[in-house]
């Protein structure tokens, strides 16, 4: 991986100003208070340390696209930043099949507790597609701890930046697998706003059927799952508001578990089968990862070939 990383604007020494009145019989000496000025923010190469009285940013930006993308993160002030990045990630190839960014690790972000509610701001966009795309959004450090995750071409939608968030873990969640679903499906006879899904996890040894979305939005991703309670061989269940191509009766779940696919996704017409497929989904034992579900014909619903290892937020130093 190649990694191009400009830093402006690095940090702002503390300074101590003090000034010291004159003196006489009748007032003493007279002293004006220390004062520091503290940096609102550092961004610095390579891996750091978190200093006290800071909030590090827990982001991960990776892409499974093949071309280049470029990317920077920013402090605004005034008309413009306290503190900026700029960074890129290279295409995927079939070595590589994605290309990641870790704060904590290629870059040490991190935000004086004085200025959490100050929003950083992120730009993403490719740099030698054929198609120009731009992402802006805002990052709250306090909150937005996740992974933003630049989706393939095999699953672009017109009018649809190709990016992703998906909300981190939290702190004390329990070491195990965990997955998450990216909604990148569509269908020539729905609107973006009819291209939600609905999502459920199906036995293949019983059953059993667990809600993972009642309505996952075109674009949107669900938080991390862990599905180990299942203990079993399982398949995700794809509801659309879209009439699939027939599929054979054997590629279906059984009628109680359609019944209960029904009950969780109250929004969607389930019948018989004819809006819902089964996929199985790409997950490794004690791993995180997301999968991409796209439309690659009309009529039909399906994972990407690549699915996105999610590596830990957790910082190198910490």
């Amino acid at each position: 991986m190649h990694i191009a990383i400009k830093t402006t604007a690095v940090a702002i020494s503390l300074s101590l100003l003090s000034a010291c009145g004159g003196s006489s019989s009748d007032e003493g000496d007279k002293t004006v208070p220390s004062q520091s000025k503290v940096n609102p923010a550092y961004f610095e190469n390579g891996i750091k340390i978190v200093k006290k009285d800071y909030l590090p940013l827990y982001l991960n930006i990776i892409s499974v696209r093949d071309e280049g993308i470029n990317f920077s993160i920013g402090l605004p002030k005034n008309n413009g930043y306290s503190g900026l990045t700029s960074s890129n990630l290279n295409k995927t190839n079939s070595n590589m099949t994605q290309q990641v960014w870790r704060s904590g690790h290629d870059q040490s972000i991190q935000i004086h507790m004085s200025k959490v509610n100050e929003k950083l701001k992120l730009k993403v966009n490719n740099r030698d597609g054929n198609k120009p795309w731009k992402l802006e959004r805002d990052i709250n450090v306090a909150k937005d701890a996740g992974y933003l995750i630049v989706t393939p071409q095999e699953a672009d939608i017109e009018g649809v930046e190709p990016v992703a968030f998906v909300e981190g873990l939290d702190s004390n969640a329990q070491a195990d697998f965990y997955f998450s679903i990216i909604n990148r499906f569509s269908d020539p006879t729905l609107g973006s706003t009819d291209s939600n899904i609905c999502l459920a996890a199906v036995s293949q040894i019983s059953d059993a059927v667990y809600l993972i979305s009642a309505s996952l939005k075109q674009g949107k991703a669900t938080e991390l799952h862990n599905l180990s309670m299942l203990d079993q061989i399982w398949s995700l269940a794809v509801v659309t508001k879209a009439k699939l191509n027939v599929l054979d009766v054997s590629t279906l779940p059984t009628d109680e578990q359609l019944t209960g696919i029904q009950g969780i996704c109250p929004d969607f017409t389930v019948g018989n089968g004819e809006t819902l497929r089964l996929l199985n989904p790409k997950v490794t034992p004690s791993s995180m990862t997301a999968n991409i579900i796209y439309s690659p014909s009309p009529g039909e619903v399906a994972f990407t070939d690549t699915s996105v290892g999610l590596a830990s937020l957790a910082w190198e130093s910490e």
